[in-house]
């Protein structure tokens, strides 16, 4: 069983895995946080998150409109 969760509080956009056993069997739990809109110098900020049947990605808008690939569950 995998179990997504998506959240945007922390201001750091971030995917975590945890893995735990449950009933015998191992679950993966993946935790997303979207990051920020708030331009902050501790923070990189214009971050969102994109599921797709392939993995789990976090972007970050660019200058202009481009995003690029900022992390994902599959690196």
């Amino acid at each position: 069983m995998n179990t997504n969760f998506v959240f945007g509080h922390t201001h750091i956009p971030e995917i975590h895995s945890h893995t735990f056993r449950e009933t015998g069997e191992n679950c993966k739990m993946l935790f997303m946080n979207s990051g920020s809109w708030v331009p902050d110098e501790k923070y990189v900020n214009n971050t969102f998150v994109y599921l797709d049947e392939v993995g789990t990605y976090i972007f970050k808008w660019e200058t202009g409109g481009d995003f690029k690939l900022f992390q994902s569950d599959l690196i």
